[in-house]
């Protein structure tokens, strides 16, 4: 391993990182190891993230016993954790939350995506606009400076509140993993260069080339990225799985494989540094 390799997680944010207990999967590090790893492989931060329960609080015990690491929180509005509800977005800001990620295994696109049943979650109304309280989400991501991710949603879903949110004044939305094909929106090239124009960053996700995963080829990253430009794109692993190595090494793996693909140092230190930083307020 050269010097570069051996470094490349130095200063390293990583904006997505799962940790036990956890449902539907059992997951292979609790809060306190995942920091512990990341702080161990010299990272700046990381962000916790769970389907099922809000990790702002959690994220703000586990970082009190880090000497160095930055550790966030946020909520999932799935159904277990309240739904499309405003009033558990805003007391997660008042715990020190900071992204907010729209329904994920129980949005309604991801349910009918995996051929599952039972009512999603789907935030557009009858006329294709938000629903009421997804605008008073925003309003409060707002003015609480939260970041906004996608989670699950349709492309259709995630334009309307891309424009949206734009039109609001909120700057901080992330795209979740668009390039994932079991879960999510599995957008093309274009969706992702269009959804960018409108303010988004895109949020990669190493897990997806993963053999108990999408098994894709990480020259799906590369496209993406050079298709809508590194100043738009975040790297994350989305680690935690007991199948999968360590988050930190997932984010590793996920740089190395790029640099060797062609992308730049300069690239990769916006994508796993300087891109995440601006979006928690860590410049």
């Amino acid at each position: 391993m050269d010097t570069v390799e051996k470094k490349i997680l130095e200063g390293a944010i990583d904006t997505h990182v799962h940790f036990g207990p956890d449902t539907p999967e059992p997951r292979r590090f609790d809060a306190f190891e995942t920091a512990a790893l990341a702080e161990k492989a010299g990272m700046r931060a990381i962000v916790l993230k769970n389907h099922s329960f809000m990790t702002a609080a959690l994220a703000s015990c586990t970082e009190k016993r880090m000497e160095h690491l930055k550790v966030f929180g946020g909520i999932c509005l799935d159904k277990q954790a309240g739904g499309l509800c405003p009033e558990a977005v805003e007391f997660c800001a008042d715990l020190g939350g900071k992204v907010v990620w729209m329904p994920t295994f129980t949005a309604k696109h991801d349910i009918e995506k995996r051929g599952m049943t039972g009512d999603g979650i789907y935030i557009l109304d009858k006329d294709n606009k938000l629903k009421a309280e997804v605008q008073e989400i925003i309003e409060i991501m707002k003015e609480r400076d939260l970041v906004l991710a996608t989670g699950h949603l349709s492309f259709n879903e995630i334009r309307v509140l891309a424009v949206e949110g734009r039109r609001k004044g909120l700057e901080k939305i992330v795209v979740t993993h668009p390039c994932t094909q079991r879960v999510g929106p599995t957008l093309d090239l274009d969706q992702q260069k269009e959804l960018v124009e409108l303010g988004c960053y895109m949020e990669h996700c190493f897990v997806s080339v993963m053999p108990m995963h999408c098994r894709f080829s990480p020259q799906v990253f590369v496209d993406a990225i050079r298709y809508v430009g590194a100043d738009r794109c975040i790297m994350a692993s989305d680690f935690g799985q007991t199948h999968n190595p360590e988050p930190p090494e997932g984010l590793r793996m996920f740089a190395v494989s790029m640099l060797k693909l062609g992308i730049t140092e300069q690239e990769i230190d916006l994508m796993i540094r300087k891109n995440p930083a601006t979006l928690l307020g860590l410049d």
